[in-house]
């Protein structure tokens, strides 16, 4: 037998010398030895609670072709050096997301994304309907709702989204919200359906409050709650402003061997007023009052007025050398006295004054100077004082006044019937029309007061009676909506059609 052999010259041999950054590993780690043109695997594994941070092939990332925390490199023609980083891994949660009937969410389930991340969900009504509210987590959102989508702040915890829509109703109003500086409103503008409800919030800046609310250019302060106005029930389109004035704080401290009252920073708005009491305990007197550290003397009271800018306000005291008497305050629920209730100790010859306050709905019963009723007085003044002293005030339920609200045909009035309202507190009514009729006359108590859509009975003491008539339209040059009469109203609408023509 004849045995041939013949060889061939050796490929080159290459080094890839591997290593890994903490939390995590390489295999093969240190240097392998690979042949010109071979394709060898690296794997990385990663300790519990990391991830895969970067995989660098001679100083530039590939970590774009790991795949199952695997790299494959190429035909090897160069030494080469492998590096793997790893880092935290990053904690995920879900969003639920779900949709009433009448049209859908994208995306509809249960998604997981990273924490940190501010995913966007589009809202998609059926035809004739609407967005009627987004909630997350139950709480609506619709406010941040902006051209049917909701975008999640940065995700810190599983969260649940929910879309609801609603009919559009035939006949639709538009509600634009307007603001001044230092503040928002929310929503913007709003479209809704005959007789529907909608609401505005307001969100004053930091050191602000708000100052006021109008709709249609009449303040409609009195019915602003918790920085929010409702309209209830819808009958016509609306712009509705609010502005914001600042908000500066008083902040009051005292010595030893006294107070002030009260002793809790106080928040006014621009323009207000605030009376502060010093009030010594027994054998003291008050030595000075500092008003932003300037002395004002011993005063035992001082009243900040038309506030511009945060204060200060600062007692000491001191022993007294003169004779004194001790003023016993106390006071029944639903109102407040200033100084408050307690032993307020005065020098002879001195005077001190007290005012009272009834809570929303209660009025002053009476005020007991010493067992003897002064009557219920807002304000009591002890003068000259020789003797102790007791003054006492309680407080009752105001009065209960009924006003009958009636309409005749062809619109109404909101609230309708008869309405019970508290004494001292003020009562909006609203008339609107069918549509092609508008208010005739309204009458108060019988007597004619004009025509007009909102009437308000200021700090009712008695009981009234409203009554609206309606009449059909007449045509009017720059009547835009058909109530016989040219308005705000008419003017928008003109102004939208004037703009949509040029358009």
């Amino acid at each position: 037998q004849t045995i041939s052999v013949t060889f061939k010259e050796a490929p080159p041999e290459y080094t890839i010398s591997a290593t890994s950054g903490d939390h995590g590993g390489i295999a093969p780690s240190g240097d392998t030895i690979a042949y010109e043109g071979d394709t060898p695997t690296f794997t990385f594994t990663p300790d519990t609670g990391y991830m895969l941070d970067d995989v660098t092939v001679d100083g530039t990332s590939v970590v774009s072709s790991v795949t199952g925390n695997k790299y494959t490199f190429p035909s090897v023609s160069a030494n080469q050096t492998l590096h793997v980083t790893f880092k935290e891994t990053v904690p995920t949660y879900t969003i639920t997301a779900t949709a009433g009937s009448h049209g859908s969410i994208s995306t509809s389930g249960t998604s997981t994304v990273n924490e940190g991340d501010t995913p966007t969900f589009t809202f998609t009504p059926s035809s004739g309907y609407a967005i009627d509210d987004v909630t997350v987590n139950g709480t609506s959102v619709l406010g941040d709702v902006a051209g049917n989508t909701y975008t999640f702040p940065s995700v810190n915890a599983n969260q649940t989204i929910h879309a609801t829509f609603e009919e559009i109703p035939s006949v639709q109003y538009t509600i634009t919200g307007t603001s001044g500086e230092n503040g928002s409103i929310s929503p913007e503008s709003k479209t809704v359906g005959e007789g529907d409800t909608t609401t505005f919030t307001f969100t004053p800046d930091a050191g602000y409050i708000v100052e006021d609310v109008t709709v249609d250019g009449v303040s409609v302060m009195d019915d602003v709650t918790d920085n929010a106005y409702t309209f209830a029930p819808v009958h016509g389109e609306h712009i509705i402003r609010v502005t914001f004035k600042n908000q500066y704080a008083i902040i009051p401290t005292s010595g030893e061997n006294g107070s002030i009252s009260p002793s809790g920073q106080v928040l006014l708005g621009k323009g207000s007023s605030w009376r502060f009491t010093m009030n010594p305990v027994s054998g003291y007197e008050v030595e000075d009052v500092e008003v932003d550290g300037n002395s004002v003397g011993p005063v035992a009271e001082y009243t900040f007025t038309d506030v511009s800018s945060d204060h200060e306000i600062s007692v000491r005291f001191k022993p007294s050398t003169e004779k004194q008497y001790v003023i016993t305050v106390s006071s029944g629920e639903n109102g407040d006295i200033n100084p408050p209730p307690g032993a307020i100790v005065v020098n002879e010859g001195a005077s001190r004054r007290f005012t009272i306050a009834p809570d929303d709905g209660y009025a002053v019963e009476d005020v007991l100077v010493d067992g003897v009723s002064v009557g219920p007085v807002p304000e009591y003044v002890l003068t000259n004082l020789s003797a102790d002293h007791q003054i006492s005030v309680t407080f009752k339920l105001g009065g209960r006044y009924t006003i009958k609200a009636t309409s005749g045909s062809h619109g109404g009035i909101e609230p309708s019937g008869t309405i019970e309202v508290k004494e001292g507190v003020d009562q909006k009514f609203t008339m609107y029309a069918d549509y092609g009729y508008t208010v005739e006359n309204v009458f108060i108590d019988g007597d004619l007061v004009g025509a007009m859509h909102i009437y308000t009975f200021s700090s009712v003491s008695a009981d009234h009676e409203i009554h609206v008539v309606f009449r059909q339209n007449t045509c009017v040059p720059g009547d835009a909506d058909g109530d016989g009469q040219v308005g705000l109203e008419d003017v928008i609408l003109n102004l939208r059609m004037l703009t949509d023509t040029e358009n």
